[in-house]
């Protein structure tokens, strides 16, 4: 093969120079003598021609290479070959009157244009084999021998895509003999078979093999279920992120509830206090306008007995007037420490009483605040469940089990989630809530079944563990 391959490449050089050497001088000279293109143009004249052809071709492969081809290049490419093989034909007279000398002429252009159309036929092939769209041939026998139906062959070849003329010939002779055995399975009668046993024979035409079309029906029903089950798992999530913003939108709600009766707490314990104050101060000036009004009434008493007093008891005047003196100062003194006292308890209560709203107000916002923990907490307990539930229907899902078994570890989650692995702790009514079934029976059957299927399961794992 290396042998042949530089015999070809080395003598398609030789004939390639060989007839583009004739064929520049032939048309150089031409169009000098008889075509008046001038000495400088003349030298130019057969390149353009000649190496037209070599440059349309080669772009022709180029974009058939990148996947864009372009047949225009090509009508362009063999209109100069017919060109350049009439012109060199042509230059030396007319051709009917020596058809010797112009076949010669023209002998070497056209084997110079075959070489380069096997070149190209070579590269199209290769690149056609590395991406795959390289078409095999009908054999020229089965064109002759069996016509029409080789043309059927050929279109159903073309039109899917077929591009193995020996896989080709596989799948009909595989669709015939699945046709043949169907027949004498149904005594002859192809009209008594089952739909999806007819499917071979009805998608042929589509490129599809027997193989494949009877696993048609099995794709199908395995695509539906898995869209089944994806449309299941997208309104489960959906179904959880709702309650999940519903719960969220709660907390905040109730945390924002709880800020506002904070605040109202807080403005009406200030307004309390400043009311307490203002009435502390009114009562503390009414008690002192008070002391003052029996104060001038008793000094005004007191001077009359004096004056009275001081025309029998002249020399009694100053003991009175100083031990009236010291008893005024002593009833002040008096008045003034009771006074004291009373505002003192006044504060101190007035302070208790502060102490006591706060504490009121931090108890209600502390249990506000656990409440709020409380119900986040249980969305975050339901979000858990929801994401275990939906865990265990993918592994359901996966496992492909029927819809009693399903029931079954449902009622198993129950048990471990709400009564603590204990199945006579979860209620019936609660199997028959989650279930949809209506009767105690039942639901009792699906919690012993469920016990069972615990018990096997830490008998499992327990033996993992040893």
């Amino acid at each position: 093969m290396i042998t042949l391959s530089i015999v070809a490449i080395v003598g398609s050089v030789a004939v390639g120079l060989i007839g583009f050497v004739m064929s520049y001088d032939t048309l150089r000279g031409v169009a000098e003598d008889d075509w008046e293109f001038g000495p400088d143009l003349a030298k130019w004249f057969p390149i353009g021609v000649d190496a037209s052809i070599l440059a349309f071709l080669a772009l022709d492969l180029v974009l058939i290479r990148r996947g864009v081809p372009w047949p225009l290049l090509r009508l362009v490419a063999h209109a100069m070959t017919l060109a350049t093989v009439w012109f060199n034909a042509s230059a030396h007279g007319s051709i009917t009157e020596d058809t010797t000398r112009a076949a010669a002429h023209g002998l070497m252009p056209i084997l110079f244009v075959v070489g380069i159309e096997a070149a190209r036929r070579l590269v199209v092939q290769a690149a056609r084999l590395e991406t795959g769209t390289a078409m095999d041939r009908v054999p020229l026998h089965r064109w002759l021998l069996a016509p029409w139906p080789t043309v059927r062959l050929y279109r159903r070849m073309r039109l899917c895509g077929i591009t193995s003329y020996p896989e080709m010939i596989a799948r009909d002779r595989d669709l015939m003999g699945y046709r043949q055995w169907l027949a004498r399975k149904h005594g002859g009668d192809l009209r008594a078979a089952d739909p999806d046993a007819l499917l071979p024979m009805e998608m042929a035409r589509y490129g599809i093999s027997v193989d494949q079309a009877l696993a048609l029906p099995e794709r199908q029903e395995q695509a539906a279920a898995d869209r089944a089950t994806a449309r299941r798992r997208r309104l489960l999530a959906l179904e959880t992120q709702r309650e999940v913003d519903a719960m969220r939108a709660k907390a905040e709600q109730a945390i924002a509830a709880g800020d506002l009766r904070v605040a109202q707490a807080e403005a009406d314990g200030r307004a309390a206090e400043a009311e307490s104050e203002a009435d502390a101060r009114a009562t503390a000036a009414q008690r002192a306008a008070q002391r003052e009004r029996d104060l001038e009434e008793t000094a005004a008493m007191r001077e009359a007995k004096a004056r009275q007093a001081a025309a029998d008891a002249a020399a009694k005047e100053a003991a009175a007037k100083e031990a009236e003196a010291e008893q005024r100062r002593l009833h002040a003194a008096r008045s003034a420490a009771d006074d004291r006292a009373r505002l003192e308890r006044a504060a101190a209560d007035e302070a208790l009483a502060r102490k006591e709203k706060q504490q009121h107000l931090t108890d209600i916002a502390e249990a506000d605040l656990r409440r709020a923990e409380a119900e986040e907490a249980a969305a975050e307990a339901r979000l858990r469940a929801k994401e275990i539930e939906v865990a265990a229907l993918e592994a359901e899902d996966l496992a492909r089990l029927g819809q009693s078994e399903r029931k079954v570890r449902k009622v198993a989650r129950l048990i471990t989630a709400e009564a603590g692995g204990k199945p006579e702790l979860l209620p019936l009514a609660r199997i028959r809530e989650v279930l949809a079934v209506s009767s105690d029976g039942t639901a009792s059957t699906y919690r012993t079944e469920a016990a069972a299927y615990l018990a096997a399961q830490a008998q499992e794992q327990a033996q993992h563990a040893a």
